[in-house]
């Protein structure tokens, strides 16, 4: 018992020391200390102010540590996400609502987003919510689209590969989409995952539902369309430097004559502790609306502000 205590507090002192911290002893006082070793009952001490001086055991003041609050700070780091707000520069061929009829617009347009992800990690799987609204409204509504996304993803194989599975739900005013929904299942690699550097890629199927209003020979057509898809999604994040970062997406549905597809890039910049600003170019592409033969496009340049919490 005696040993043991000698070694608590022992470990107590050099923790102190190690982290630049004070030693304190039980009358109040306290000494800034450099160097520590014991003998016996007697502690030894070295300090700048007060050089090398001895004292008992007795007299230090040993603060034990609480295991319950280091279990909250690991439930807490489960949890991640931000929060953002953008304004968009686009150049865009959608379709578009008005008086009651719909049309194909060729326009430059400016645009408000919000976006709220959530993130929760396990040792071997995690769950990621994304919530994004797209408004653009002068006079009358122009632009008003929401999103909302789920996806599950389950390490495999030494955490080398991962299963992968998407819920979306979508309206999009400008594309006269009432509803939208997709379900994928895919199956991933990580071809590399460092803290400089990450690279993944992954392939699997879709189920793909939506309900759309389409111009044809200057009339309007009500779609309602359910179909399987192809689906490959690749993701890669570098970080340049501490503080700033190169983010890249790529996304593709269906196949190589009726596909959606989206590719983005940007980089992201930490401006102070958890707030970032983000500059990103985007190009979406669909061939399966047809404006006279003519598939839907839009190109977007995405300035946002971050703020990132856990």
């Amino acid at each position: 018992m005696k040993l043991y205590t000698n070694c608590l507090i022992l470990i107590f002192l050099i923790t102190y020391i190690t982290s630049a911290e004070t030693v304190m002893f039980k009358n109040g006082d306290r000494i800034s200390a450099s160097l520590v070793q014991q003998t016996n009952d007697t502690i030894y001490i070295t300090s700048e102010i007060f050089g090398n001086i001895s004292v008992n055991e007795n007299q230090i003041k040993i603060e034990e540590t609480e295991p319950k609050n280091v279990s909250d700070q690991k439930k807490q780091s489960l949890w991640s996400g931000q929060i953002s707000a953008s304004q968009t520069s686009r150049d865009l061929n959608t379709i578009q609502q008005r008086n009651g009829s719909i049309d194909e617009r060729k326009q430059e347009l400016s645009d408000t987003r919000i976006q709220l992800k959530l993130q929760y990690i396990e040792s071997d799987y995690q769950i990621n919510w994304d919530l994004k609204h797209r408004y653009y409204y002068k006079d009358r509504k122009i632009d008003d689209q929401y999103t909302l996304t789920q996806i599950y993803k389950k390490n495999l194989l030494n955490d080398k590969y991962y299963a992968s599975f998407k819920s979306m739900y979508q309206t999009d005013y400008r594309r006269a989409i009432e509803n939208e929904y997709l379900q994928t299942a895919e199956i991933g690699i990580e071809w590399k995952k460092t803290k400089e550097f990450n690279l993944s890629t992954s392939v699997g199927v879709a189920y793909h539902k939506y309900n759309r209003s389409i111009v044809s020979n200057n009339s309007s057509i009500d779609q309602n369309v359910e179909l399987p898809k192809a689906v490959f999604n690749e993701k890669l994040r570098w970080q340049i430097i501490d503080d700033l970062a190169f983010i890249q997406t790529y996304s593709h549905q269906g196949d190589f004559d009726n596909y959606q597809f989206n590719l983005s890039a940007g980089i992201e910049n930490r401006l102070i502790k958890d707030l970032f600003v983000k500059i990103e170019y985007k190009v979406e592409e669909d061939t399966e609306v047809n404006y006279d033969d003519k598939g839907f496009y839009n190109r977007s340049l995405i300035f946002s502000l971050l703020h990132k919490f856990r």
